[in-house]
């Protein structure tokens, strides 16, 4: 059975030392490699959902977010897309191209 830790027993005392080596030595590429795969997964989730642009259904603009609509108008190559600002606007211009 392992020993229990007793809070009136002296700091010192052998139950209430940790036995656990200190970790050290960690693989600092390990780290580094992880943090970016983290990073990448973070990116990826962020970013909308790019719907199939050659089936897609001039009624269903009125139902996307403003990012959604981003992501066709960029697919759709609408000109100046990025001075637009009004979601109306946006889905006035996709719906040229279209």
């Amino acid at each position: 059975m392992a020993p229990h830790y007793d809070r009136y027993a002296d700091p010192s005392a052998e139950q209430n030392a940790s036995n656990a080596a200190p970790v050290s030595g960690v693989d600092d590429q390990a780290l580094e490699d992880a943090a970016e795969a983290l990073r990448k997964v973070e990116v990826e989730a962020a970013q909308p959902e790019i719907p199939d642009v050659s089936s897609l259904d001039p009624s269903q603009l009125d139902k996307m977010s403003i990012d959604e609509l981003r992501a066709v108008a960029k697919e759709l190559d609408v000109p100046d897309r990025g001075k637009i600002i009004e979601q109306d606007e946006l889905i006035a211009a996709i719906r040229r191209r279209l």
